[in-house]
């Protein structure tokens, strides 16, 4: 009874919301942002907000709703890790930067070691990464610098699939 309560009270302010902030009766669309709103503030499910639009005879801007929840994801992200004390620049290894390590002649990572519990693994480091790219010989990054290691083996879990890479030391 308190999810039909939850759900009735969620459904009557969306409705309210859409009402009042979105149909004017003249807009043809439904702004990503504040169909995104509707979505993580108030809990309203994007096919209803896509729905009602469509009755209003509007289209819902599913480009700009999806950027919404990309930009919600990172700021979750972020949040989650200043929770554990981390910070810094993002890094992320992308297609442009897996194609500089083949090209260079790095190889994959060997990741088996992640299998194996309480087991130190001697690794070389084969390029180290910035916000600005890979360093070249005789670079290096600045004290305060965030930094990524590639190296030839390695026991820890990337992050991937929505699962929080491992932390540890080297």
């Amino acid at each position: 009874e308190e999810e039909e309560t939850a759900f009735s009270v969620m459904l009557d302010k969306g409705i309210k919301y859409f009402d009042e902030e979105i149909n004017d009766g003249e807009a043809k669309v439904v702004p990503g942002d504040k169909a995104f709103f509707l979505y993580d503030t108030v809990g309203f499910p994007i096919d209803l907000t896509e729905l009602m639009a469509e009755e209003a005879g509007m289209t819902v801007d599913m480009t700009g709703f999806e950027a919404e929840m990309e930009g919600q994801k990172e700021r979750s992200r972020l949040a989650r890790l200043a929770a554990k004390g981390l910070s810094g620049d993002r890094l992320e290894l992308i297609a442009e930067q897996t194609s500089w390590l083949a090209d260079e002649g790095i190889e994959v990572t060997d990741e088996s070691y992640k299998y194996k519990w309480d087991m130190k693994v001697d690794a070389t480091v084969k390029a180290v990464f910035t916000s600005g790219g890979f360093l070249g010989d005789g670079e290096s990054a600045k004290e305060g610098d965030s930094v990524g290691l590639v190296l030839d083996k390695s026991s820890f879990y990337a992050e991937a699939g929505g699962q929080d890479a491992d932390l540890g030391t080297i």
